[in-house]
């Protein structure tokens, strides 16, 4: 008996991340050393006060169980007290805040949340692959925009076609962006916002 994947699944291709490890390590294979620029893996061990915490926290706490769905509440209220005190935003811990296992979970199951079957969500590109997967797995539609330099490798949302932007419900960026390094002013995230709101998009910031 052969099995195979769903229609879905197959329709993702290959992971980009998979495909340059691949060329990566061909390379080696020939005897090379090539600078990698595919996942950023840290290169530098944790800081050792915060292993110390952990290795304390291990020996202090009973390890096993299951923890809170979307993170302990005395979690999601710290999260609160420093966003509000690096950024000056006030978010509600009990609605507003939710953990997850890593940020490849988060951008890859919230279209998921948000989209329904033939909903867009506007990527950039280059992008963080999960924000194309994750649109599929929802079956939605994905809608890339290019990074350019002649825009500061901005996303250029006024640019986007209107009957695109009627049928959006997701604009993804990432700024500081991965991987060309722009950085997005004040003034372009107030110009953002304002057309989110007027074609009732929703900005993801990864």
């Amino acid at each position: 008996m052969l099995i195979q994947p769903s229609h879905r699944l197959q329709s993702l291709g290959q992971y980009a991340f998979d495909e340059i490890n691949q060329l990566v390590q061909g390379l080696k294979d020939k005897g090379l050393n090539p600078i990698d620029f595919g996942v950023g893996d840290p290169q530098e061990p944790a800081p050792l006060f915060v292993r110390e915490r952990l290795k304390e926290a291990v020996d202090r706490y009973a390890t096993t169980g299951y923890p809170s769905y979307i993170g302990s509440l005395p979690f999601r209220e710290t999260c609160a007290r420093w966003m509000q005190r690096r950024f000056g935003v006030t978010l509600d811990p009990e609605t507003e805040i939710a953990s997850n296992i890593g940020g490849k979970e988060a951008v890859f199951h919230f279209p998921e949340a948000i989209l329904n079957p033939g909903d867009i969500a506007i990527i950039p590109s280059p992008g963080y692959p999960p924000m194309r997967t994750g649109t599929l797995f929802a079956e939605g539609v994905p809608y890339f925009v290019p990074l350019l330099e002649k825009n500061n490798f901005l996303v250029d949302f006024e640019a986007i076609p209107h009957d695109i932007a009627k049928r959006a419900k997701i604009l993804w960026i990432n700024y500081p962006n991965s991987p060309t390094g722009a950085v997005a002013s004040r003034e372009y995230y107030k110009r953002l916002v304002a057309w989110a709101k007027t074609h009732n998009i929703l900005i993801a910031a990864d």
